[in-house]
């Protein structure tokens, strides 16, 4: 259930993992990857941030997110 260790570990690596496989064809996954730049998880955050670094330029739109998460 919601709260249970080893049940989010487990979503967090299937989630991981799916990102990871993640085509980048779509520029329409850029704006919720980058609103996961500002998640209060860090590993969602750094998740986010090594998909959209596989996005190459077409991450731009990312660019002030990103900053921000940095700044952070």
């Amino acid at each position: 259930g919601p709260g249970d260790p080893l049940e989010e570990n487990f979503l967090s690596d299937r989630a991981a993992e799916a990102l990871a496989r993640m085509p980048t064809s779509d520029p329409g996954a850029v704006p919720p990857l980058a609103a996961g730049l500002a998640h209060t998880d860090s590993e969602v955050r750094s998740h986010a941030a090594k998909t959209l670094q596989r996005y190459g330029r077409r991450a731009k739109p990312a660019v002030d997110a990103l900053v921000k998460a940095l700044q952070k």
